[in-house]
C-alpha cells in the first residue's frame, strides 16, 4: 500500500466553490480528500464508501441541508459511526450546542484557518 492509499479519507460537501478549493488545499497533503458540491453525489459516496471523517456545510443552497445529509449518513451502513463536523458561515451563539445535539461530532465556523481545521480533524482521526 503506498502512502496515498494509507492516508485517512475525508469527504467534504459544500456548495461554495471557494470553500471547496480552500479546504482541499489545506488537506490534500495529509489526507485523501474528496470534495463534493452535489448533494446527490455526496449521498451516493456516503452509501458506497467508508470515510474516516465527513465535513458537512450546513447551508447547501437548495434542497437538503447539512443536517439532512447527517441524518442520511447516520442511517448508512458504512458511515453511521463516522465522525461528522458541521461547517457554517452563519454561526450564532448556541449553534455549536444545537449541531452537537443534532448528532454532529463537532462544529467549525467559517472563515477558519488551516490550523483550526487540522485541530478539529485531529480530535477525531489520527
Amino acid at each position: 500500500m503506498n502512502n496515498i492509499e494509507s492516508r485517512r479519507s475525508i469527504l467534504f460537501l459544500d456548495n461554495d466553490r471557494v470553500s471547496r478549493e480552500v479546504v482541499k488545499s489545506y488537506l490534500t497533503d495529509s489526507y485523501n480528500i474528496e470534495v463534493e458540491e452535489n448533494i446527490e453525489e455526496a449521498l451516493i459516496k456516503i452509501s458506497k464508501r467508508k470515510y474516516d471523517l465527513i465535513l458537512l456545510d450546513i447551508n447547501l443552497g437548495v434542497g437538503m441541508t447539512g443536517l439532512d445529509v447527517l441524518r442520511f449518513q447516520r442511517m448508512s451502513h458504512l458511515n453511521s459511526q463516522t465522525p461528522s463536523i458541521a461547517i457554517t458561515a452563519y454561526a450564532m451563539e448556541g449553534d455549536r450546542e444545537e449541531f452537537i445535539e443534532a448528532g454532529f461530532s463537532d462544529f467549525l465556523s467559517k472563515p477558519f484557518s488551516r490550523k483550526d481545521l487540522n485541530t478539529v480533524i485531529k480530535k477525531y482521526i489520527n
